[in-house]
């Protein structure tokens, strides 16, 4: 009985493993086609993909509350995207009537820290600007007369530890700062938003082993993520690190 069931169950997971980008595909293209149809200007539509992190010094605690940020510094190492990573489309349109999320193709009501990231790079926005024509898609100040649609999906469980919401939430930064047309006030600015979403998805803007500082400014704007060894350096460790935790997942599925 147990052994029939493990079977089954690797199986299952080898399907999975194969048909999982087909599948992930498939739902970015139903929601593109659903732009298409709605004609909303394909050069107000982004996507990015966005990494998990494991921490190697983990901070136990937060140091404020309000502005997310932690009691001690921390490290990570940023996973390889083969297998584990966020992957994000972001459309904008005057048309659209609120702004609605689609987390791994199901709608899903925006939390009070999505909503923290989108005020705060609409702060920051600045105008679109078709690169082959020079015309102006979106000034900034009209960037608050846009609804957004969202579409997240990831290519691992969500909720089973291996960080989802720090790439969920380092992706929707990285996607809709490039839609905005963002540009940092200061050095580090994104992670710092990042972090207001989610602590570790700070890390996830960068690759190799990343530091999130603890900072000390009462505005937190100092609690910003810096790369502190790159991609090249952590590689071997990425990799078996990636491969432990995809073993882990698929041996529960």
């Amino acid at each position: 009985m147990g052994l029939s069931s493990d079977i089954n169950r690797h199986k299952n997971s080898v399907f999975i493993s194969r048909f999982l980008p087909l599948i992930i595909l498939l739902k970015l293209l139903y929601f593109h086609i659903i732009l298409t149809i709605m004609s909303i200007d394909p050069r107000n539509v982004v996507t990015f993909t966005s990494p998990t992190n494991i921490a190697v010094i983990k901070y136990w605690g937060k140091g404020d509350v309000k502005l997310n940020t932690p009691m001690n510094s921390s490290v990570s190492v940023t996973l390889e995207q083969d297998d584990l990573h966020t992957i994000t489309t972001i459309a904008a349109s005057k048309s659209f009537e609120s702004d609605i999320l689609f987390l791994n193709g199901k709608q899903t009501e925006l939390n009070s820290r999505a909503l923290k990231v989108l005020a705060e790079l609409l702060k920051i926005a600045g105008d679109r600007v078709d690169e082959k024509t020079g015309e102006v898609i979106v000034s900034k100040t009209e960037w608050a007369d846009y609804k957004l649609h969202i579409s997240s999906v990831n290519t691992f469980p969500t909720g089973a530890g291996l960080a989802s919401s720090a790439a969920g939430l380092a992706c929707l930064v990285k996607t809709l700062s490039t839609l905005y047309c963002c540009k940092e006030t200061y050095n580090g600015q994104f992670t710092a938003i990042a972090r207001q979403g989610s602590g570790s998805a700070s890390r996830s803007l960068y690759g190799g082993f990343v530091e999130w500082q603890k900072g000390s400014r009462v505005d937190g704007t100092d609690s910003i993520a810096v790369q502190v060894a790159n991609e090249n350096v952590s590689q071997m460790f990425s990799l078996l690190t990636s491969m432990i935790c995809v073993w882990c997942v698929y041996s529960v599925w």
